[in-house]
């Protein structure tokens, strides 16, 4: 059961491992929101020249404006021309309110224009800002992933070497069990009676016949021994107590297969038969 319970823990961890390994939509993630960013600093970066030049150019156009104001005001304020006045001043003043008119036109674009690129940098910044939030999680969210990663393979490597151990000591106990399956007693072969020769069957026939042995009554046979198991005690010390060598215990074995299966199976209050 722990053995079973050992494989179902690695195959658990190998699974989890291969879906860190999937982790690849992070990444991506992280380099997609790096782009961004980046392309997000360009943009800003554009605006802010743009915005510069802009403030630079309705500067101009200010002086410009209030420099013709000054001059018009100045030409309004003169005393009306006699009949004969040079017609060259009228002229002057109408070019004068002309280019009053263009300034003035031209200021509303720019500061439209101004206006135009500070909601432009406002929402540009605030991009920027979602961006740093969202690169931020995600390099949160790696870090925490490789940390992972790390104890999954720490637990991986140490629930491996325990499976290894478990397998060692599950086949060291399986070669135990099995090893009294190559004892077996030695028992002499069988010999065959030896041929009688020419000699010995006309010396049988030229003996006179003689007569049948009487038979006698059978002899007793030996009381079968017993003996109840103490504890310390093995089959190899009963072999060598009751034959004198302890090579013999197998015999006691196949006597008392009924009640003992392998060598080890020796209960303290049992009685085995000694053949």
């Amino acid at each position: 059961t722990a053995l079973a319970a050992e494989k179902s823990r690695t195959a658990e961890l190998e699974n989890q491992k291969s879906k860190f390994e999937n982790s690849s939509a992070a990444k991506a993630e992280l380099a997609r929101l790096a782009a961004a960013q980046k392309e997000t600093d360009e943009k800003l970066a554009t605006a802010l020249r743009s915005y510069s030049v802009l403030a630079k150019e309705r500067d101009d156009l200010a002086a410009t404006l209030a420099t013709a104001q000054t001059q018009l005001a100045a030409a309004q304020t003169k005393p009306a021309p006699a009949p004969a006045a040079d017609p060259s001043v009228e002229t002057r003043l109408r070019q004068l309110e002309s280019e009053k008119s263009a300034l003035a036109s031209r200021l509303t674009e720019i500061e439209s224009a101004h206006a135009s690129l500070a909601a432009a940098s406002k929402a540009e910044s605030a991009a920027k800002a979602e961006v740093e939030e969202k690169l931020a999680t995600a390099l949160r969210s790696y870090s925490t992933l490789a940390k992972e990663r790390d104890d999954l393979a720490a637990t991986l490597a140490t629930s491996q070497t325990q499976l290894a151990t478990a397998q060692t000591n599950l086949a060291a106990a399986q070669a135990k069990l099995d090893a009294p399956a190559t004892y077996a007693p030695t028992r002499p072969a069988p010999t065959a009676p030896a041929t009688p020769t020419a000699t010995q069957v006309a010396s049988a026939s030229a003996r006179p016949a003689t007569p049948p042995p009487t038979t006698s009554a059978a002899a007793p046979a030996k009381p079968a021994r017993s003996h109840t198991i103490v504890t310390g005690d093995t089959l190899t010390r009963l072999a060598q107590q009751y034959y004198g060598a302890a090579s013999r215990w197998p015999e006691i074995l196949a006597a008392n297969r009924d009640v003992l299966r392998t060598e080890r199976d020796l209960v303290a209050g049992r009685v085995l038969r000694i053949p």
